[in-house]
């Protein structure tokens, strides 16, 4: 099995973090997180499955809080900043907070799709990095669909004050 090849090799980080998505896959988040946080790795991957894991077993704090180290750390993590806009929406907080977090973040989406595909392309030339173009089209088309949801519900309560 997969899980007997992880141990084979426990510091292959690719191989753990294929191990945690199958993990997740299998309904085990608790499992999954305990492996990738045992992970030193950075990767989009690791982080995008471990937030995934926390809000999972209920921990939104944590998921929002590596989503965020994340984003300083890559600031053109297009998927870090869509889920941070998704999970700042699952917060306890007023809505008008909520929705005015989740605003911004994707705004920041848009406002770096321009710089994500560039890196992407000169990565390529460089085969350094395959260049996802069809999940820059799929978040910038989630942020955008969002985006318009979260402007109307603005709208709405502001209308009601």
């Amino acid at each position: 099995s997969f899980a007997r090849a992880a141990a084979l090799n426990p510091v292959d980080s690719e191989v753990q973090i294929w191990l945690g998505r199958l993990k997740m896959m299998q309904g085990k988040p608790q499992e999954a997180v305990k492996i990738l946080e045992g992970l030193q790795e950075k990767s989009e991957d690791r982080v995008a499955l471990l937030a995934e894991g926390y809000l999972l077993l209920g921990r939104l704090p944590d998921g929002i809080r590596i989503l965020e180290n994340q984003v300083r750390t890559d600031p053109l993590d297009l998927q870090a900043l869509l889920s941070l806009a998704q999970m700042s929406l699952l917060q306890a907080e007023p809505e008008s907070k909520k929705l005015r977090v989740s605003e911004k973040y994707l705004k920041l989406i848009l406002s770096r799709e321009d710089d994500y595909r560039t890196r992407g392309r000169l990565a390529m030339f460089q085969e350094k990095w395959k260049y996802p173009a069809k999940d820059a089209d799929s978040i910038v088309e989630s942020a955008k669909s969002l985006l318009q949801q979260i402007e109307r519900k603005i709208e709405v309560l502001s209308q009601a004050s």
